[in-house]
């Protein structure tokens, strides 16, 4: 059975397409908001952590996760 999935594009943070089989993948490497986190971490010379690149990884391939930030 197929689930038709809201998903909201939103052009700062990131990139969202609608797959009604397969839910919404999203498009983070080449999102403005991704651009923006890593420009801002290269400006520290700074790298995201493993932890981090993993979990947007595996969220682009339609994997449920959460980031929590204090």
């Amino acid at each position: 059975m197929a689930w038709l999935l809201k998903c909201y594009n939103t052009e700062f943070f990131i990139t969202v397409t609608t797959h009604l089989d397969s839910g919404c993948y999203l498009n983070l490497m080449q999102s403005v908001g991704s651009s923006i986190i890593h420009q801002w971490l290269a400006g520290k010379q700074w790298q995201p952590f493993a932890f981090q690149s993993e979990a947007w990884e595996a969220i682009a391939a339609g994997e449920s996760g959460i980031v929590n930030a204090p």
